[in-house]
């Protein structure tokens, strides 16, 4: 039988493409087994290291790296979730903040506010918008995108 939910998101909008995995958390999936075979001293299990850092960080970037990558997969459960759920007006006005975002939108808070717009909408309506907002978000080609020196800056912060 074949499965139509993914193992991760529980989306049923994606075709499923390996190991019970959507096209997006695969994607995340390969990456984090990839990152989890690195050994600092097996310069061979280094695909995708960085060539700038110093191995001697290998295992703290490893760990935070990791710890990026599941915390990418819990994203995409949560905005399948919310596919599942009534959408208020702050949830679309967070949905058009993150397209603004992703389209290069120079001012960080510049739809802030703008829920109070959405309220007389119906139910139904806020759902449209959500499900038409979400279709522009997900045909943006995006990678993975990791911060190797997040860790150093954590370390620093922990000082």
């Amino acid at each position: 039988m074949q499965q139509s939910l993914c193992r991760n998101c529980q989306t049923e909008r994606r075709a499923i493409e390996a190991k019970g995995l959507c096209r997006c958390c695969n994607q995340i999936a390969r990456k984090i087994g990839q990152i989890e075979k690195w050994n600092p001293k097996d310069k061979r299990t280094l695909k995708g290291f960085p060539r700038h850092f110093i191995l001697g960080h290998a295992s703290r970037m490893k760990a935070d790296v990791l710890e990026q990558l599941n915390a990418r997969l819990d994203q995409l459960r949560i905005w399948e979730q919310r596919l599942r759920e009534p959408i208020d007006s702050m949830m679309l006005e967070s949905k058009f903040s993150h397209i603004a975002k992703l389209a290069g939108a120079k001012t960080p808070r510049l739809l802030h506010g703008t829920a109070i717009c959405f309220d007389s909408f119906t139910p139904a309506q806020r759902k449209t918008i959500f499900e038409l907002l979400n279709s522009i978000e997900e045909d943006i080609p995006c990678r993975v995108e990791i911060d190797w020196s997040r860790y150093l800056r954590r370390d620093l912060d922990a000082r």
